[in-house]
């Protein structure tokens, strides 16, 4: 029962659905369709402006490259809105609804008007977009030789760090030497200090024992010249 139960909890349709919706390939898969449509709808407004001389495959590769490409800087615009001016993204959100109302005839009525504003319009999208096009490219060719003088700068510093800590590895390694070497002086010192403390004692004891023989000679002496003395 609670395998059971755990297996709906894990394959629970709803939950799933929403983790597909929260999901990137749920927002890739939705733009692919809009832009798929958008694209449908700018082919058909190039397609509806071209010059009658223009006809045939070369009509329709043109007006389909010509959708792509605008479609396709839209959506370059937008991911990429870091390396182009701040207002773009807006230049081509308010683009794509005037397109899309051009697509469905808003100035169907004015035939005349209707087709130089969308001629006038499709221009300007699609120069503008080769524009945006090239200002990405120069802003990321920036952005990547920026962060590859990043890279070389972080490398020189890691460098820098990896001799410093060498160094500091090498003083260290000094300073327990001096230390050990100090170690052995202080007791060498100590030593020192014990034979200096024992021959004090013996000096002492020897010149103590120096003054009572000199003490008992002197005695002897006076016991040995005194009777001489008495019987003068």
């Amino acid at each position: 029962m609670e395998s059971s139960l755990k297996v709906i909890r894990e394959y629970n349709p709803f939950a799933l659905f929403i983790k597909y919706v929260f999901s990137q390939n749920s927002i890739v898969q939705g733009s692919t369709v809009l832009m798929l449509a958008r694209t449908i709808e700018t082919q058909q407004l190039f397609n509806k402006v071209y010059p009658e001389a223009l006809t045939g495959e070369s009509r329709l590769i043109a007006s389909w490259a010509m959708a792509i490409g605008i479609e396709w800087g839209i959506l370059m615009v937008t991911v990429n809105s870091r390396f182009t001016a701040k207002y773009n993204h807006v230049v081509y959100a308010v683009s794509s609804i005037i397109m899309t109302m051009l697509f469905l005839g808003i100035l169907k009525s004015f035939p005349h008007v209707e087709f130089y504003i969308n001629v006038t319009y499709l221009s300007l999208v699609s120069g503008y977009s080769l524009y945006s096009f090239c200002e990405i490219l120069v802003e990321k060719n920036k952005a990547q030789i920026l962060e590859t003088e990043s890279v070389e700068m972080l490398r020189q510093v890691e460098l820098q760090l990896s001799q410093s800590f060498n160094e500091v590895s090498y003083l260290k390694d000094k300073l327990n030497l001096l230390d050990q070497k100090l170690e052995k002086a202080e007791v060498k010192v100590s030593e020192y200090e014990q034979e200096n403390q024992t021959l004090s004692q013996q000096v002492r004891f020897l010149e103590a024992e120096n003054a009572e023989q000199r003490r008992k000679a002197s005695r002897k002496k006076t016991l040995f010249f005194e009777p001489l003395k008495t019987g003068t």
